[in-house]
């Protein structure tokens, strides 16, 4: 039952921290408005991840300073290493799946998503992973003014009767999510299949949409409709009759 607490703890955290992220990413590009460019994006999303990682690890020490609910630290950094990679696996397929989708309609939603870099996604995952095991193994690596303000606004706004509230049902939702995407996982690794092939994502676009559906000129023939039949034909035509009438 104490690790089911620490690891709903641990959703709320991530729920809570998504809210003040997504507020200063208004800001910041409210402010940066001007500037569109992949370095940008990409600088950005770096940044998201070791904040991430920092307050996590910073978050966990506290919560288990407070009351103990992991006795053994190597079990806590072991969950907490997996929350967070099955955590944001999630948010990969999430974000893959919308890119597919602006793909496919890139007419009508350019713009809306941001840009996504796979490569750059999974190395983040990996490299947010590893540091969080290196930052709970050596805490001063995490900690800083930062990290104990964005720790400290999470544990204010948890201890909060109406957010707080709002965001335990938030959290027990990424929490029961976050366990069915690793037991899938786990269960495709048992069955054989490769770890990517047992984190991928069902495509729900799949057998519904063409990729080419919203980039079609509606003004031009449907080359599949003109080439049903190939055989030749007659604009003109003539009776045949088996026997002609005999001339008188």
């Amino acid at each position: 039952m104490q690790i089911l607490h620490f690891l709903f703890l641990l959703g709320v955290c991530f729920t809570i921290f998504e809210f003040i992220w997504a507020i200063f990413k208004f800001i910041f590009n409210f402010i940066t408005s001007g500037i569109q460019n992949p370095v940008k994006t990409n600088s950005v999303r770096i940044v998201k991840y070791i904040l991430f990682t920092a307050v996590t690890v910073q978050f966990v020490q506290l919560i288990n300073q407070n009351s103990v609910l992991i006795n053994k630290q190597a079990v806590g950094i072991a969950l907490g290493a997996i929350m967070i990679l099955f955590y944001l696996i999630g948010k990969y397929q999430t974000r893959a799946m919308f890119t597919q989708f602006n793909g496919i309609a890139n007419q009508f939603t350019r713009g809306i998503f941001p840009a996504f870099d796979g490569k750059l996604e999974i190395t983040l995952i990996i490299g947010s992973v590893a540091f969080f095991v290196l930052g709970s193994i050596f805490p001063a690596y995490t900690s800083n003014g930062i990290t104990t303000w964005f720790t400290d606004s999470i544990l204010n706004i948890y201890d909060t009767p109406f957010f707080g509230f709002v965001f335990k049902v938030i959290g027990g939702f990424v929490l029961v999510n976050t366990l069915l995407r690793a037991g899938r996982t786990i269960g495709g690794l048992l069955s054989g299949k490769s770890f990517a092939e047992a984190t991928k994502r069902d495509n729900p676009f799949g057998g519904r949409f063409n990729g080419q559906m919203f980039n079609q000129n509606p003004f031009q023939n449907n080359t599949s409709q003109n080439s049903i039949s190939e055989e030749p034909e007659f604009t003109d035509y003539e009776e045949v009759t088996d026997d002609e009438e005999p001339e008188k």
